[in-house]
């Protein structure tokens, strides 16, 4: 569905059936109330919720597009967020999380009769930074850099190499998505929000 300006988006969702989260928490009022809110990082309610209204099958049809939209943005996402875990106040974790040597972690299977394989997948944003939806290629390009400095300081086991999507030939890229290694840009409602913008820079993956 082509809508790009908030007006037209704002159409979309408001006089169109969707059974996302973002079309029954946005009311008009809501509407009005942020449609002139933006954050430090330049985020306006039209990179919010941009997906949602291009696409009215989305669950939950909106994207924070940067750390500060969660207080921005709080009177449509707090009730968003709510509703999608089933909770009934937003309570976000503290950024540290102290000793992890005293977070109490135990096996999971202690005996070895359940477990096969397992792997662990996490999100993580950078100090500083916006989200992908809104990052300029050349942010990207400058918190790659980054996180390459930080891997090579990496040792032993954890010592590898960073693989860039922009030197990676098509085969290569292929290989590692058939094997689940590597990210794809094949998500529509994360690509109408942004998140694939000036593919494949600033993307990238290491092994070891």
């Amino acid at each position: 569905m082509e809508c790009n300006d908030l007006e037209d988006l704002w159409r979309s969702i408001s006089t169109h059936t969707s059974n996302s989260l973002l079309k029954k928490h946005l009311s008009e009022e809501k509407y009005i109330n942020l449609k002139k809110c933006s954050t430090k990082y330049g985020t306006t309610l039209a990179d919010v919720i941009r997906s949602g209204c291009k696409n009215l099958d989305s669950k939950v049809g909106v994207y924070a597009c940067d750390p500060e939209s969660y207080k921005v943005f709080k009177d449509l996402l707090d009730p968003i967020i709510c509703d999608y875990h089933r909770v009934k106040e937003v309570n976000h974790p503290k950024c540290d999380y102290g000793d992890v040597a005293k977070l109490n972690f135990r096996k999971l299977d202690e005996e070895g009769n359940y477990i096969i394989s397992t792997r662990v997948r996490i999100g993580r944003c950078h100090k500083g930074f916006s989200f992908p939806p809104i990052l300029t290629n050349v942010q990207r390009k400058e918190m790659e850099e980054i996180i390459v400095k930080a891997l090579n300081t990496l040792e032993g086991d954890l010592k590898g190499a960073y693989h860039s999507l922009e030197s990676m030939s098509r085969n290569e890229y292929q290989q590692l998505v058939d094997d689940h290694i590597m990210f794809r840009d094949d998500n529509h409602t994360l690509r109408d929000a942004g998140g694939y913008d000036g593919w494949p820079v600033g993307r990238g993956i290491p092994r070891n």
